[in-house]
This record gives C-alpha cells, sequence and structure tokens, in this order.
C-alpha cells in the first residue's frame, strides 16, 4: 500500500463487500475538535441500521487490530442519504441530469468556488466532469472538485 489512506481504504472495502454492501465512500471531517471517520454504505435495496451497526462493529475491530491509525477518532457508519455525497467520476455519471451542490479547489470563472448545477456528463477517463450552470456550460477537472453532493428534487426518489 502507498500510505495509510489506502491501507484504511483496502481494510474498509474488504470489511463492507464482506457484509454484501457496497462501499460509497469515506471521508475525515471534524466535529466539535474530534476527528471523525465517516463511513457510507450503500446497497441495491437500500441500508438499515442494523447494516450499519453490523459494519461499524466488524470495521472497528478490523481497525483496532490492524491499529493505522494512531490518532484518537470516532467511526461513524451510514448511509450516504437522499443528498448523498459524491466521491468518484462514476457518482457523478450515475447522477448525470441531475443538480449536485459541489466545492471547488480552485475557481472556474472569476472567484467562484460554489456551485449547484446539474450534471451533463462525465469524460470516458473521468478526469473531467461537465455541468450546465445558469445557461453555461462549465468544464471542472475531477480532481479540482473537493466536495459534492446531490440536491435532494422529488423526482430522485
Amino acid at each position: 500500500m502507498k500510505n495509510i489512506d489506502d491501507k484504511l481504504h483496502a481494510i474498509t472495502r474488504e470489511v463492507v463487500d464482506g457484509c454484501a454492501l457496497e462501499l460509497w465512500g469515506m471521508e475525515w471531517t471534524s466535529d466539535y475538535g474530534r476527528r471523525v471517520l465517516r463511513v457510507y454504505i450503500d446497497s441495491s435495496t437500500g441500508v438499515g441500521l442494523d447494516s450499519c451497526v453490523n459494519v461499524s462493529k466488524l470495521l472497528s475491530a478490523r481497525l483496532d487490530v490492524e491499529d493505522i491509525i494512531q490518532t484518537a477518532y470516532s467511526l461513524e457508519v451510514s448511509s450516504p442519504g437522499l443528498e448523498r455525497p459524491l466521491f468518484a467520476p462514476e457518482h457523478f455519471r450515475k447522477y448525470t441530469g441531475k443538480k449536485v451542490r459541489f466545492k471547488l479547489a480552485r475557481p472556474l470563472e472569476g472567484s467562484r468556488r460554489n456551485y449547484t448545477a446539474t450534471v451533463n456528463d462525465v469524460s470516458d477517463n473521468g478526469l473531467e466532469v461537465t455541468f450546465a450552470f445558469e445557461g453555461k456550460v462549465l468544464v471542472a477537472k475531477f480532481e479540482d472538485i473537493s466536495s459534492a453532493s446531490l440536491v435532494f428534487e422529488d423526482e430522485n426518489i
């Protein structure tokens, strides 16, 4: 493994796959000054509380044994929800034609970094995402999208 994040991702994927679920994504956040590892799991039939509790117990035990995280943290396992975060090019591809809220590391036009726009397309190699925004077409490099989430609309259900 290249680094701790790669190993953490591999361990998490192994645990989630072992539960016959999909690893939607994971992120480090801060909540009232404490580090939080958020793991999002999904399934074609949905994810209930029992699945989240089961993955949390199994993953917590595995991470304790592997001991790769050297600082204090809390583990949270949940469904990505209706306004799910988008972590990978295939997530954007899945929601082509839908509105997303996203933040860029570098502005596309002027000093603007925050957008709510419709996903038009994702390049075949996943390096660029094209959006419709206020009658214009915006093209963002995937690596420049620092965070993104689906915008809940009734037709998304």
